[in-house]
């Protein structure tokens, strides 16, 4: 456990930071998308077609990046109240998967299909239990995702705040130019005013992944999208059915019992969050901050920081949902459900943190066994370059755009540890997220220092920061130096738990994009001063 230590000098600086500079507010524009019908590619078989004893084919990768095709049968449908409104139970027949741990966490997201027409995905299983069953997201339940408007942060630089109040009821003499500004104002057609191009980086190195190559924005058509063909992935009525399950499946006493006894105990049967870069006990701080399963144990290739966005994943293929790349990794491994023509896709058959409308990159992924277990099996994979973005995390599954970037906050931190002599340069990105990218922003920073310091003691650190990013051209710097006799990383905490209110919380001027450094210098050695004698000069009039 980290302990907290206060800092006279930290609380007054940072005051006088939010109340005189007050420019770190974080993105709260975004581009609202209009929600669209998702339509795969693939045929779509009915959950009101759905009947027991069907022979399925399940599609998901259990080595490398190829994918695998393995036999199941569905037993029934579990109806219930909470979303998904509807499961499918079913059972895993190849003798392989069967005898290397069954359905495993991992293989949410993996396709399920009847006589070629897509069923939906493996989303959920029971712990201590038998890995061969498991129950199955419809597909039907898996495109509601895409009912919600995506909040996507835009790129390029944030709108200035003005320097003069402009509302008539602040400045009285506001009231009287805002009338004649009306006079000699002439309406402008929507069709001739400038639109700001969401591709424009004023900033240089805070993009997604530090793109050059023209892949860098992701292609719009001019704002128009591909239209799906309506004759394709949809039943005969050209609608994806929205039935209740069918009475034959509804009334079995197998459904009605399994919902009883364990719908309260499902578990999503994704991977663990993995965590790499960071100390272990940065890690689990961090976890209690996030309330996610956080793990530390590696979880991305050398190639990790690559963009692939003209990648063409398939339904079944391994994929990842990333919190921060580069230097540190953080992020989860699931598979990939359905893809639509115009380049939309769901995947995982449950949310990966339930937060909604996000904007966390989508990564390749590779797996390297399937690790059988007592309470539950377990893919064990790693997480590939960026191919696209995430902007739903619902219930049902998570959704997004293969082919597109996801905006993004920098880091850096060069760490000078005196003693030994040695410089070290670390970088990393997180997701553009208000509330969960300044604290793995600062928890990331913080679990770097004390990965590179490798110790737990005594010790001095100077603390140099540097801010900058759009509205900011000549950045803001704060010091401090921090001093422990028992935890030098642990008295940090305070130091970087201010840092990311300030991140979050501000609310004065937004700096999009926005890049953070940090110099720091340790020591083992006691750099402190101390006080003996203080005397104030009496001050005579002249």
């Amino acid at each position: 456990m980290i302990k907290k230590i206060s800092s006279q000098l930290l609380t007054k600086t940072v005051l006088t930071f939010i109340t005189t500079v007050t420019i770190l507010a974080w993105p709260v524009l975004s581009f609202a998308v209009e929600a669209k019908p998702f339509v795969p590619t693939d045929p779509i078989l009915p959950l009101s077609e759905v009947k027991e004893g069907m022979d399925a084919e399940i599609r998901t990768v259990l080595q490398g990046t190829k994918i695998s095709r393995f036999s199941a049968t569905l037993l029934g449908v579990v109806p219930r109240k909470t979303s998904p409104k509807n499961l499918i139970l079913i059972r895993v027949d190849d003798p392989y998967v069967r005898a290397n741990g069954g359905i495993a966490a991992g293989m949410s997201g993996s396709p399920v299909y009847v006589k070629g027409k897509l069923v939906g995905a493996i989303g959920y299983g029971w712990q201590f239990s038998d890995n061969n069953l498991g129950l199955v997201t419809p597909i039907e339940e898996m495109v509601k995702a895409f009912n919600w408007p995506d909040r996507i942060p835009p790129f390029g630089v944030s709108v200035k705040i003005p320097k003069e109040p402009v509302s008539a009821d602040i400045k009285p003499e506001a009231k009287e130019k805002k009338k004649d500004d009306l006079k000699e104002e002439e309406p402008v057609s929507e069709d001739i005013k400038e639109k700001p191009d969401p591709c424009d980086f004023a900033i240089e190195g805070i993009t997604s992944a530090e793109v050059t190559s023209a892949d860098q924005c992701p292609e719009e058509d001019n704002g128009k999208e591909e239209e799906p063909d309506d004759d394709e992935g949809q039943d005969e009525t050209g609608k994806i059915s929205e039935d209740a399950v069918s009475d034959d499946i509804k009334t079995g006493p197998t459904s009605a019992d399994i919902a009883k006894l364990y719908d309260a105990e499902l578990v999503p049967l994704g991977m663990p969050i993995l965590v790499d870069g960071i100390s272990g006990r940065v890690t689990e701080e961090m976890k209690k901050r996030l309330g996610l399963p956080l793990i530390p144990l590696g979880g991305a290739s050398s190639d990790g920081n690559a963009v692939k966005l003209k990648a063409k994943p398939e339904p079944g293929s391994a994929i990842g949902a990333s919190l921060a790349w580069g230097d540190i990794e953080i992020g989860g491994i699931g598979t990939l459900t359905a893809i639509s023509k115009d380049g939309r896709f769901i995947g995982f058959g449950h949310p990966m943190a339930g937060q909604g409308a996000v904007s966390y990159p989508l990564t390749e992924a590779t797996i390297l066994r399937v690790i059988p277990g007592m309470e539950s099996s377990f893919k064990l994979g790693y997480q590939g370059p960026i191919v696209g973005i995430i902007t739903q995390d619902r219930p049902e599954a998570i959704a997004g755009y293969v082919g597109r970037l996801a905006p993004a906050i920098s880091y850096r931190v060069k760490f000078n540890d005196v003693d030994s002599k040695r410089e070290t340069v670390k970088r990393f990105q997180t997701a553009a997220d208000s509330f969960s990218g300044p604290v793995i922003g600062s928890m990331g920073m913080l679990g770097i220092i004390d990965d590179l310091w490798a110790r737990r003691g005594e010790g001095t650190a100077i603390l140099k920061y540097r801010f900058y990013g759009g509205n900011l051209p000549n950045g803001w710097e704060r010091r401090n130096i921090f001093f422990s006799d028992t935890d030098l990383i642990g008295s940090l905490l305070t130091e970087f738990d201010n840092l990311s209110e300030i991140f979050s919380l501000n609310q004065f001027q937004e700096i999009r994009p926005l890049g953070v450094e940090l110099d720091v210098e340790v020591t083992r050695d006691a750099r402190v001063v101390f006080i003996e004698k203080l005397e104030i000069a009496e001050k005579k009039d002249a």
